[in-house]
């Protein structure tokens, strides 16, 4: 339904969706519904990114069915906490999910005795699990602003709006106050052996509403929603006729000359979503290069 063009910086762009119709007969499916609606939203394709799967591992070993004694070397930022989720595999080869009761950091000076954080766990582990044993993280925790993420073409920005998928595939938004391009990582004050640091960490200005997982998707809106207009105009609340709208009409909407965060050399999504009462609903996308004049 939606065409692709290139969007061209400094430029009024028009976005289009023909009206929906019906494949075997051509009618206008919203026909009788005088309150169909459409919008579309702009996202950065380069700054797309995932909650990252980040790992750690077990400084002290830990017996079978413990809740107690979790040591892992020092991070900083800190990207576990309280609520989350992790795996771990236990020396019997069993992949174990453990929840986080209680995460307290360590130090970040020299002293060997501090230098270190540690957690317990809900439910004790199902086995025993010797030094050296990886702990991945698997869910972040509801009320958490704090996200381990991918890598991605365009690092983010402060202030950036940044759009979450949840685990129950709905989405929330929250905007960028901090962001740390690498996780620094030490132990009995000296930097932490064979340990993974290479992925960013954003800090968010409001929580999470419910869990979020590993892999789940992080991307970035460029404005608000514009809402999208009829045409042709059908007149107040009245949808246009059905031979106009199969022929020519749909919704329309401008990106304006003006708006903010627009850089030439950038590809963004336009994302179309359609409203047509009743159950009837579309979502429509395309990906657009931004170009100068």
């Amino acid at each position: 339904m939606a065409k692709s063009k290139n969007i061209v910086l400094g430029g009024d762009n028009t976005v289009k969706i023909n009206g929906p119709t019906r494949e075997d007969t051509g009618a206008q499916l919203d026909n009788t519904n005088a309150s169909a609606t459409s919008l579309f939203r702009l996202f950065n394709e380069k700054k797309k990114r995932t909650v990252h799967a980040a790992t750690t591992r077990l400084r002290t070993a830990v017996a079978s069915g413990a809740t107690t004694g979790f040591e892992i070397p020092h991070m900083v930022p800190q990207w576990l906490e309280t609520g989350d989720v992790v795996t771990i595999e236990t020396d019997g080869g069993e992949i174990d999910s453990l929840t986080i009761a209680t995460f307290t950091p360590g130090t970040d000076d020299a002293t060997p005795a501090t230098n270190f954080d540690t957690f317990t766990v809900s439910v004790g582990v199902g086995g025993a699990c010797d030094v050296g044993r990886e702990i991945t993280l698997r869910t972040k925790a509801t009320a958490s602003d704090t996200l381990p993420i991918t890598e991605s073409q365009e690092e983010y920005e402060i202030g950036d709006t940044v759009e979450i998928q949840y685990d129950d595939i709905t989405v929330d938004v929250g905007d960028v106050l901090r962001l740390f391009k690498k996780v620094i990582v030490t132990e009995d004050g000296e930097p932490a052996p064979s340990q993974e640091s290479d992925f960013s960490v954003v800090v968010l200005d409001s929580n999470l509403g419910i869990l979020t997982g590993a892999g789940n998707r992080l991307r970035v809106q460029v404005g608000s929603d514009f809402a999208m207009a009829e045409f042709p105009a059908g007149g107040a609340g009245t949808p246009p006729v059905d031979e106009d709208w199969v022929a020519s009409g749909g919704f329309s909407a401008t990106i304006p000359d003006t708006q903010l965060g627009m850089r030439a050399g950038e590809l963004y999504l336009v994302e179309i979503h359609f409203n047509g009462g009743a159950g009837l609903a579309l979502i429509d996308s395309f990906k657009a290069p931004v170009t100068e004049k």
